[in-house]
């Protein structure tokens, strides 16, 4: 009986050693899994920005979550393939060719985990209306010994319209119209625009002087290049007076009235 109270015991024993063991053995959480460097974030970028008449800035920030900089360890506003920030566009009202905005990118000292980092977004009366996609990469470069800088790269992105403003469109605009004031006589008309405002509809609107109402004399579709030469009614301008021209809305660009012209004898 001694002994076999002996053998027990030594066997809970083993057991209670079985348990401890399990538990020793089961994951532990680290420092590094708890600050990975994960979202990456894009914030304060408007949805759409109206394309200034004069050079303007636009920022916003970008945040993240990492382990914290240290000697052996820093962040850079690039990726592995040397990237940084970019804009590009996605859809234009057909341009023949696309001036997208610049984003300047900040310094790697800038570079703080949970710290938002302010990018600069340049924009000018030349940048082309559309619908744009901002890509933004950081790098973590963490240094190892034996294999050198282990480099880790996320990317964020946002999406953002890009819309012509009226005041822009027409300091890139100009209309010309000659005719005689006349019954019979069909006034011709030039108008010349940026290529964004392809397949808009200008309507020329007049008032002859005495009376109060303005009266559409002509009308035209922009072509590919936003231009068009076009004809009046016939004795639709008889005499001196007003005139100023519409164009419709399209993609990236709303209507746009111009301000009023003398209809004169030269």
């Amino acid at each position: 009986m001694h002994s076999t109270r002996a053998i027990r015991t030594l066997a809970l024993g083993a057991v209670s050693a079985l348990v401890a063991g399990t538990a020793l053995l089961g994951p532990v959480p680290t420092a590094q899994a708890a600050d990975a460097f994960t979202n990456l974030t894009i914030s304060g970028l408007p949805t759409s920005i109206a394309i200034p008449a004069s050079p303007a800035d636009v920022s916003f920030t970008v945040s993240f979550a990492g382990p914290a900089v240290s000697s052996d360890l820093y962040y850079a506003p690039y990726d592995s393939a040397s990237n940084y920030a970019t804009v590009a566009a996605m859809v234009t009202n057909g341009a023949a060719s696309v001036s997208a905005p610049y984003v300047s990118s900040p310094t790697s000292s800038a570079f703080v985990p949970g710290t938002p980092i302010t990018y600069t977004m340049s924009l000018t009366a030349y940048k082309t209306p559309g619908h744009y996609r901002l890509t933004v990469p950081v790098q973590m470069r963490a240094y190892n010994k034996t294999t050198g800088y282990e480099k880790t790269d996320q990317i964020a992105t946002a999406e953002f319209d890009l819309v012509a403003s009226p005041a822009v469109t027409l300091a890139q605009s100009s209309i010309y119209g000659s005719g005689k004031f006349s019954k019979k006589a069909k006034w011709a008309w030039r108008f010349n625009g940026p290529d964004y405002v392809k397949g808009s509809t200008i309507k020329v609107y007049y008032q002859a002087k005495g009376k109060k109402k303005y009266v559409v004399v002509a009308s035209a579709k922009l072509n590919a290049t936003g231009d068009a030469a076009f004809k009046g009614k016939k004795g639709s301008i008889r005499k001196k007076g007003k005139a100023y021209f519409v164009l419709s809305a399209v993609p990236f660009s709303p209507t746009t009235q111009s301000g009023l012209y003398l209809i004169k004898k030269v």
